[in-house]
């Protein structure tokens, strides 16, 4: 299906097959988009006075894809100008994720001011583009040893003792049958 079929105001989709997001797949179905937003998805011709009828017969129609982890902003940490990338690519870029089927992004330690100048205009329907979430690094410690001020060298999680290089090699000792919970005894 083309992107103006899942940016229409109100249309009616007769797709050869659906896959509904549960696994399902209906084979001949309708889904009714109104407001860019899909109103409904049934088996069989849905009652849609008005709307657009496309054929996409012998075609699949599903769910979008959803890419959890991306460095969005030069494809690459650090990118070399984050503010040329947005002025320059990100309208572009943006239309290869809808091209590639993902509606949605999750922009992983992508700098700041731009990956949230992007949600923004994607929000605002200023540029096209997938549903944008972002998230960043946030410093909760310091490093053990010393604590001297500046930046973490050492997530703190991986210096958890269950984690290598520091997972024990010993084996724990067993809790005490006294100590077990009752129904265990």
């Amino acid at each position: 299906m083309s992107d103006n079929v899942l940016c229409q105001p109100t249309r009616g989709c007769r797709p050869g097959g659906i896959v509904d997001g549960t696994g399902a797949v209906i084979p001949r179905g309708s889904v009714v988009i109104r407001n860019g937003r899909i109103a409904s998805v049934s088996s069989g011709t849905a009652s849609a006075p008005g709307a657009r009828q496309i054929d996409a017969h012998g075609m699949t129609v599903m769910p979008g894809f959803i890419d959890d982890h991306r460095h969005v902003i030069g494809g690459s940490f650090p990118p070399s100008d984050p503010a040329q990338w947005l002025k320059e690519q990100s309208v572009s870029r943006m239309q290869e994720f809808l091209d590639g089927g993902f509606t949605t992004i999750q922009s992983c330690r992508d700098p700041v001011e731009q990956i949230v100048e992007l949600q923004r205009r994607l929000n605002a329907g200023e540029i096209k583009g997938p549903r944008l979430f972002t998230a960043e690094f946030a410093q909760l410690a310091r490093p053990s040893g010393g604590g001297a001020a500046g930046a973490l060298r050492v997530d703190p999680a991986r210096m958890d003792q269950s984690r290598p290089p520091h997972r024990p090699t010993v084996a724990a000792v067993a809790i005490p049958r006294r100590l077990a919970l009752p129904s265990e005894n």
